[in-house]
C-alpha cells in the first residue's frame, strides 16, 4: 500500500502479487489487486478483482470502501468499452447508497458520452445538489448548459468553477466560449486569453507528471511538479508532489520548509508547525524560519508560542523588522 502511495507501481503490485500467493483471501487484497491491474491498464484482470472483491465484501472491512469499488469496477468497464455494464454498477452503487454523488456523475458522463445531453444533465444535477461546493460539479453541469444553449446558466456555472479552481484551463476556456456567444466579447477575450496562459503551464505538468511515473525515486521530478502546481495556483497538488519529493528525501529542509508554505496557503498550520519546527531541530539558528514558525502558531491562534518564536527570530536578527513588528502587534513589546 505504501508503495501504491508513493506511484511506485512495479514495487506495489510484486508485493500484492505475494500477499495473494500467501493468502489468496487476506482482507482487501483483491481491491488493491484491481486498482494496480487497472493502472497497468489490465482492465480484464482488474474486473476479475474488483468483482471478488464485491463477492466477498465484508462491511466490517475497513482496508477498501465498497462505494469505491462499485466506482472502480465501473471505470473499468468503461475502458472496456462496455457502458452498460458501467451504467448498471453504477446504479448498483446508487441502489446501496443514494448518496453517492460520484456515482450519479459517472452515469452523467456514460450519457454525455453517448450524446444524451438531456439525461446527462438530469444526472449530474443530482450529483451537484449532493455536493453543490465541488467544482468540478459546477463544471460539468456548465459544459452541459453549453451543449444545450443555455448560455447564462453555463456561464454562472463556469465563474463558479472559476472561484474554486483558478487554475482550470477548460473552466477559463467554456467561459469565454460562452460568453463570446452571449456578445460579450471583451469578457469573453479576458477569459480566453488567461485559457492560453493556464495551457501552457499544464502542459509542463503534463510533461513532468510523465516524468514521476517513468522514475518515481526522483526527487527532482517530483519537486518540480510541486513548483509548477504551486505556479498554476493548484496548492493542494503542489503538496501532495512535494510529500512524494519528501518521501524520497525525508531530511530535505528545502523541501520541508517549501511544504510549511504550502501548508500555511492551505491553512493547514498545524502541518506548517510540525515542519518548521523539524526544521529548527536540524538547524536552530535560522532567523526566518523562526520568524514564520510564528506566523503558523499566530494563524493556528496560539499567540504564546507565536510570541516566543518572533522573540527567538529577534535575538538571532536583533535588526529583523518584520519580528518586532509581529511583537508589537501582538502585545509581546512595549
Amino acid at each position: 500500500m505504501i508503495y501504491d502511495n508513493l506511484n511506485r507501481l512495479s514495487e506495489a503490485r510484486q508485493e500484492f502479487e505475494t500477499t495473494e500467493r500467501l493468502e489468496p483471501d487476506y482482507p482487501g487484497i483483491h481491491f488493491y489487486l484491481g486498482n494496480i491491474r487497472f493502472k497497468f491498464e489490465e482492465y480484464r484482470q482488474a474486473l476479475h478483482h474488483f468483482r471478488t472483491t464485491l463477492e466477498s465484501y465484508n462491511p466490517e472491512e475497513i482496508l477498501y470502501s465498497k462505494q469505491q469499488t462499485y466506482l472502480n469496477l465501473g471505470l473499468t468497464y468503461t475502458n472496456l468499452e462496455q457502458p452498460d455494464s458501467a451504467q448498471y454498477i453504477y446504479h448498483q452503487a446508487i441502489r446501496d447508497d443514494s448518496t453517492n454523488a460520484e456515482a450519479y456523475m459517472r452515469i452523467a458522463r456514460e450519457y454525455k458520452d453517448s450524446g444524451e445531453i438531456d439525461q446527462a444533465l438530469d444526472y449530474t444535477l443530482k450529483a451537484y445538489r449532493l455536493n453543490p461546493t465541488d467544482p468540478d460539479y459546477e463544471f460539468e453541469v456548465g459544459t452541459l448548459y453549453f451543449q444545450k444553449g443555455e448560455m447564462a446558466k453555463a456561464v454562472q456555472m463556469f465563474k463558479k468553477a472559476i472561484r474554486q479552481m483558478p487554475w482550470n484551463y477548460r473552466a477559463h476556456y467554456q467561459l469565454g466560449q460562452a460568453l463570446m456567444r452571449s456578445d460579450q466579447p471583451e469578457a469573453a477575450q479576458s477569459y480566453l486569453a488567461r485559457a492560453d496562459t493556464l495551457r501552457g503551464k499544464l502542459t509542463e505538468i503534463v510533461r513532468l507528471e510523465q516524468k514521476t511515473r517513468q522514475e518515481p525515486s526522483n526527487m527532482m521530478y517530483w519537486a518540480n511538479l510541486g513548483e509548477a502546481y504551486y505556479e498554476l495556483g493548484d496548492y493542494s497538488m503542489a503538496r501532495e508532489s512535494l510529500l512524494m519529493a519528501l518521501s524520497v528525501e525525508p531530511h530535505n529542509l528545502v523541501l520541508q520548509n517549501n511544504l510549511a508554505h504550502i501548508c500555511m496557503d492551505l491553512g493547514r498550520y498545524q502541518e506548517s508547525i510540525s515542519y518548521f519546527r523539524n526544521i529548527l531541530h536540524a538547524d536552530s539558528t535560522l532567523a526566518q524560519v523562526w520568524l514564520n514558525l510564528g506566523v503558523a502558531y499566530a494563524q493556528a491562534d496560539q499567540l504564546q508560542q507565536a510570541r516566543h518564536a518572533w522573540k527567538t527570530a529577534l535575538e538571532l536578527q536583533p535588526d529583523n523588522q518584520y519580528a518586532m513588528s509581529y511583537l508589537q502587534n501582538s502585545g509581546g513589546l512595549p
